[in-house]
């Protein structure tokens, strides 16, 4: 897992009421109807994030959340749990690192049902500060 995943994961887990709604847990890729429901997906969509840490030419990165349900008030709900702990939030990346990094929401879809299952998405902007 790169760093930005992993300082995403980090802050999910930080969120104990986003973690306790979504039953099902975070995943890596798509579980296609391997996981129990609710659970989410993130998705590093864009950007080269060793060029965010060190280099000068990409600033940002790109996250994308995918929730999955059965019923849409769940999936509503835990859209809005995610929301609150990722708008404008500071990702950390480890003791000694002094990296700053804060999340933008840039867009978002849904709900839409596909296949017998909500799905609610949501973008985020990585931006070095």
């Amino acid at each position: 897992m790169d760093q930005l995943l992993k300082a995403v994961k980090t802050k999910y887990d930080a969120s104990a009421a986003l973690v306790a709604a979504n039953t099902g847990g975070l995943y890596l890729e798509p579980q296609l109807n391997e996981a129990a429901y609710p659970y989410m997906v993130v998705y590093h969509v864009a950007g080269n994030f060793t060029d965010i840490m060190g280099g000068n030419k990409i600033k940002t990165a790109i996250v994308q959340f995918s929730i999955f349900d059965d019923d849409v008030s769940t999936a509503m709900s835990i859209y809005s749990l995610l929301c609150a702990a990722f708008d404008n939030a500071t990702l950390s990346y480890g003791a000694g690192s002094d990296l700053q990094t804060v999340c933008l929401r840039n867009a978002e879809t849904g709900p839409n049902f596909l296949d017998d299952v909500w799905q609610v998405t949501v973008d985020y902007q990585i931006q070095r500060t």
